[in-house]
């Protein structure tokens, strides 16, 4: 673990658990619900967390988003958010929830998600 940074090691797990991701929702319904919600700056569990929860089988998508989503940064217009003082030499990265969901999107219109198949 020494000299590994936590980066890297969330990129890990995340590819790890992705490949047990399977759709149910239709790949194009699911990323143009997904760039809707990023559209209208929904970021959190209750929008994002809740789209990976319906789209995908059981709950290793939402177990996922949880895993590398560290926090629910607040929404614009929030009155009970922390105001901070933005800084305009310091790069803003996504959160990775929102990453994660971008690189869904991506397999998704790719056709590298594959689709759930129930057992008969």
């Amino acid at each position: 673990m020494i000299g590994r940074s936590s980066a890297s090691l969330a990129t890990v797990v995340t590819t790890i658990d992705r490949s047990e991701l399977a759709l149910v929702w239709p790949a194009q319904l699911f990323a143009a619900e997904a760039r809707a919600l990023l559209a209208a700056g929904y970021t959190d569990e209750n929008s994002l967390g809740l789209l990976l929860d319906e789209a995908f089988a059981d709950e290793r998508a939402l177990k996922l988003f949880r895993s590398v989503q560290s926090f629910d940064p607040p929404r614009p217009g929030d009155p009970w958010a922390e105001q901070l003082e933005e800084d305009p030499w310091v790069l803003r990265l996504a959160p990775a929830g929102v990453r994660l969901v971008q690189d869904l999107v991506g397999d998704a219109e790719a056709g590298r998600l594959p689709r759930f198949e129930p057992r008969r």
